[in-house]
């Protein structure tokens, strides 16, 4: 009898060597498939080491755009761990636990008033389009992309930049250096929790000025846009933003240092 239970035990355990050998052969390819599903973006990486039962070494992890902008990247990380939760992996949801990522490039873009950046198209509505009166045949419901939950990401000497071709005619340019940021609960669709975040950074303004302090830290439940923050600003340079304030004057500032604190409430729109 004990021989027998002893036969049985060693054919499970030889069964569940196998069956994680060809899940950690098939995760790095499932994940892949799951964030392209997920942002409805191009996802490229140079290198995947896993490690089970959910951690996941990036290297060389780019998003790409595959519409508006197409093919100009709108992330980019040299190394970024991610620990994913590995049934998600197989399910209907994309569920990563924790994101940890040193010196990031984040790139948002902003054209006609449309805002491009990695999450861009995730965060769009994929409800069917409605059928017009003239139409004749039945409309189709867009595909929806692969929801999906980040519990807790941390950004350490990470930079931002945004571009808005809307304000200067190939595109005006405001980066952000030095990114320290802790944010909880990111989803898509908006979900039903509150997304927290604590950010640091600097605001390059020009060769000869000193870079602006920005700290934001605050909670917001994305789905009404209800928010409490406090946002502060020390030493920005107006004249640097010229083609934003020459849309409400033809004033011409010359030298002007603003330092602002701001605690912002939004409820009920």
């Amino acid at each position: 009898m004990i021989k027998k239970i002893l036969i049985v035990f060693a054919v499970l355990a030889l069964a569940m060597v196998i069956a994680i050998n060809v899940f950690s052969r098939k995760a790095p390819e499932m994940l892949v498939s799951s964030i392209e599903s997920a942002l409805n973006k191009k996802i490229l990486i140079g290198s995947i080491d896993y490690h089970f039962p959910g951690i996941f070494d990036l290297g060389g992890f780019e998003i790409k755009e595959t519409k508006d902008f197409a093919g100009e990247t709108s992330f980019y990380v040299d190394k970024i761990r991610l620990e994913v939760s590995p049934l998600s992996l197989s399910q209907k949801k994309l569920i990563i636990d924790a994101i940890d990522v040193e010196n990031a490039n984040v790139v948002i873009r902003q054209y006609h008033g449309k805002l491009t950046h990695a999450f861009s198209d995730a965060a769009k509505s994929s409800k069917p389009e409605e059928p017009s009166e003239s139409r004749a045949a039945p409309a189709k419901a867009v595909s929806a992309n692969l929801p999906f939950v980040i519990h807790r990401s941390k950004f350490s000497k990470s930079h931002f930049k945004f571009i808005d071709y809307d304000v200067q005619e190939g595109g005006f340019v405001i980066t952000l250096d030095e990114i320290d940021a802790v944010i909880d609960n990111i989803a898509l669709p908006f979900s039903e929790n509150k997304t927290f975040y604590k950010v640091s950074a600097q605001l390059p303004q020009g060769r000869d000025q000193r870079a602006a302090e920005i700290k934001l830290s605050g909670r917001t439940l994305f789905r009404t846009m209800d928010t409490e923050a406090n946002f502060s600003t020390q030493g920005i340079y107006l004249p640097y933003f010229e083609p934003y304030y020459r849309q409400v004057t033809q004033a011409a500032v010359a030298n002007a240092y603003v330092d602002s604190r701001i605690n912002l409430l939004l409820e009920h729109n």
